[in-house]
């Protein structure tokens, strides 16, 4: 098994380096026919919109490429789907030759359902990431701490490779890449983010559109479901600290669904003098989602860490077997020790 990651190389050592990798996924999907994407659990924007990035390139390559995902996209994304072509199994006998893993963060991350360490399911994996943390996952791996979003390095194999950026393809990055950046507000934002941007623009798509499905067309379960986590907002460490906490029986009463607490958590850090904003979440299984979020030089990735988690330096996520009061005492516990 042959293990490749791209991560922190200098100025023009770097780009020849990233090039040589860009082209040799080429290498590797000009052998293959039947080609899946997959991306990890609870698709965000990055995830689905790198997919299908990816989807409308091996479609102009005439691939037979198949989006994976036993979860539905996120309510803000599922406009990028106007095809319908997301399935959420593997066919009974289907085989593919070759799998693109695309923004894994961690293993367990992977969804239910997709076993890659059967090769003869799913053939060679390229995992194509931008998160410190990395999952480590895949024979050929590219791993780009430096990327605001997974689909900034997509963007950069489509490119060196000349695959003409259409207005689907366009689209497809640009979604990815102002959910990522939160509305190119995040530190992560870099100005090859708005050269990138700018460039998709001249691609015909509209900005404002593609705003209106993601930021303005909000279910009104969601809306009903944020008045109830900011009703349990709490604060710790001299108001360092910001978190919220949702249990099922919340979000089911409110119609809500899962993907519908995306961003909440950055509710609880937007507050002047909070240093890091937290939002609990319990889900299926007696498991409960921790999102974190910080600012400036806080590094939540390594806190993370401690738990089994990861993500990003100002961004990142735990899973704990836990009820959701141990897990809120456990981790704010930890967070004020850990923010000295």
């Amino acid at each position: 098994m042959q293990t490749v990651s791209v991560r922190f190389f200098p100025g023009l050592a770097k780009k020849m380096k990233n090039e040589k990798i860009y082209r040799d996924v080429f290498d590797h999907i000009k052998k293959a026919e039947n080609i899946a994407i997959i991306f990890h659990r609870s698709p965000d924007g990055d995830c689905t919109g790198s997919a299908f990035a990816f989807y409308y390139a091996l479609k102009k390559l005439k691939k037979r490429p198949v989006i994976l995902s036993p979860e539905p996209l996120p309510f803000n994304c599922a406009f990028l789907d106007r095809g319908k072509v997301v399935r959420s199994a593997v066919g009974e006998g289907e085989r593919f030759d070759l799998t693109i893993v695309l923004d894994l963060s961690e293993p367990k991350r992977i969804m239910r359902g997709i076993e890659l360490p059967k090769r003869d399911i799913f053939g060679f994996v390229i995992n194509i990431d931008h998160h410190i943390t990395g999952s480590g996952v895949g024979d050929l791996i590219i791993q780009e701490p430096d990327a605001a979003a997974t689909a900034e390095i997509v963007y950069r194999i489509l490119k060196t490779n000349a695959i003409e950026i259409d207005r689907e393809i366009a689209e497809a990055v640009y979604t990815a890449i102002i959910t990522d950046t939160g509305g190119f507000r995040y530190s992560n934002t870099t100005s090859e983010t708005f050269a990138i941007a700018s460039e998709l623009l001249n691609c015909g798509i509209s900005s404002w559109e593609i705003s209106r499905e993601i930021y303005e067309s909000e279910p009104k379960a969601r809306i009903l479901l944020l008045s109830k986590a900011l009703s349990t907002l709490s604060f710790e460490k001299e108001d360092k600290i910001a978190y919220m906490k949702l249990t099922l029986d919340v979000i089911r009463n409110t119609g809500a669904t899962d993907d519908m607490t995306d961003q909440f958590v950055n509710y609880a850090r937007s507050i002047k003098g909070v240093e890091v904003g937290l939002l609990f979440r319990e889900v299926s299984g007696g498991k409960v989602k921790v999102s974190i979020r910080s600012k400036d030089d806080i590094d939540v990735a390594s806190f993370a860490l401690r738990f089994g988690g990861g993500g990003h330096r100002n961004a990142a996520g735990i899973v704990l077997q836990e009820n959701i009061d141990e897990s809120v005492n456990k981790i704010i516990s930890a967070l004020k020790e850990y923010i000295k």
